[in-house]
């Protein structure tokens, strides 16, 4: 008969509870894991998207000014080459954006918006951001594409568990 840690022996009855129990912690945790699972690929599509739409946008504003001030100094740039390769590589650098602003997105749900942005350093904030967004953006990127995996593959072992457990 099994003994319990007290040393008494235990009932089925017992047993049974203790494996309820550990059957719906598993289910809990993979659940947990799949809602984790899917909350990043939410983030990456939405991030993805924003990229694109920022870059198609960035890209006309800054062809837009490049050819202004072609046409009012044509000494600035040479040919129509060097300004759109200017505004690709000015545009690659947009389109990161979203990536680094997610980061900040978590720091603010779970923070609440109003002590985050207030109105005085709301100037300020925008500024850092965007600087912040350039750069950690495709860091930012490069973690979800590696965390995504690993979150898929975290899901699919606890609900296998689970399922063992027969939940």
């Amino acid at each position: 008969m099994p003994v319990s840690p007290y040393g008494q022996p235990t009932s089925q009855h017992a047993q049974l509870a203790s494996a309820i129990v550990a059957a719906q912690q598993a289910s809990d945790i993979a659940n947990f894991a799949e809602a984790k699972y899917q909350r990043l690929l939410h983030t990456r599509r939405t991030c993805f998207i924003w990229a694109i739409v920022i870059a198609v946008l960035g890209f006309q504003a800054l062809l837009g000014m490049f050819i202004s001030a072609h046409q009012s100094n044509p000494d600035t740039f040479t040919d129509m080459g060097q300004i759109i390769g200017v505004c690709i590589f000015l545009t690659c650098c947009f389109f990161f954006v979203p990536f680094g602003f997610a980061p900040l997105k978590h720091f603010i749900d779970n923070h609440g918006f109003f002590i985050v942005f207030n109105l005085v350093f709301l100037c300020i904030a925008a500024m850092i951001a965007l600087m912040f967004s350039i750069i950690v953006g495709p860091i930012y990127l490069i973690y979800l594409m590696a965390k995504i995996p690993q979150a898929r593959e975290d899901a699919l072992l606890a609900r296998q568990h689970a399922q063992s457990l027969g939940v």
